[in-house]
């Protein structure tokens, strides 16, 4: 078979199979709590080995249940290495919760502090222009999936993968910026 019709294959392959494989994955993400990051992620790591195996999918008798397998396999996986990593983790850093650096305040000032999560939200949403507004509303909030927002924005759903992680880089930006000028200025949010 040649490069060309691999590759037609393997987008339709995409066209066909897709959401049907994040939907799969979804059920198996939320049934152990985890995101839709997470599906979206296992979804496309799915696609990913299946365009490695194009040549051999294209005589494989069940496509489909080849694609499900591969995204339980990767969905267990991930899961099994999250488990892993929290099981040997420990936090030795408490600047890591963006509160307050402990050289700034005492043990007693720092269980004192109290954030007001709707002040801080309603100040970090002031800042974003129209369309990062629109974007945090339908991915964070509403958790609409990312092949969903790709096309009601028109763009790919790597782009927008791209969009969303840039917003939240800016959004923890902006709200570590309001903390620590709250912790100058005395004001508490």
């Amino acid at each position: 078979m040649d490069e060309r019709s691999n590759k037609q294959f393997f987008e339709e392959l995409c066209d066909k199979y897709y959401e049907k494989v994040f939907l799969y994955c979804l059920h198996l993400a939320r049934s152990r709590g985890l995101s839709s990051d997470f599906a979206e992620e296992c979804t496309q790591d799915t696609f990913l080995e299946a365009g490695k195996q194009v040549y051999k999918l294209r005589e494989h008798p069940e496509v489909q249940a080849w694609l499900y397998v591969v995204a339980r396999n990767l969905v267990c996986g991930s899961i099994r290495k999250i488990l892993r990593k929290e099981k040997h983790e420990t936090i030795t850093d408490y600047t890591e919760f963006d509160i307050a650096d402990e050289s700034c305040l005492s043990l007693e000032e720092l269980f004192d502090y109290k954030i007001d999560v709707d002040k801080l939200c309603t100040k970090v949403l002031e800042v974003l222009d129209e369309d990062e507004y629109k974007l945090y509303i339908d991915y964070y909030k509403e958790k609409i999936p990312v092949i969903n927002l790709s096309k009601k924005y028109n763009i790919s759903k790597t782009a927008l993968t791209t969009r969303a992680y840039r917003l939240k880089k800016k959004i923890k930006m902006i709200a570590r910026d309001f903390l620590e000028n709250s912790e100058n200025n005395s004001e508490n949010f």
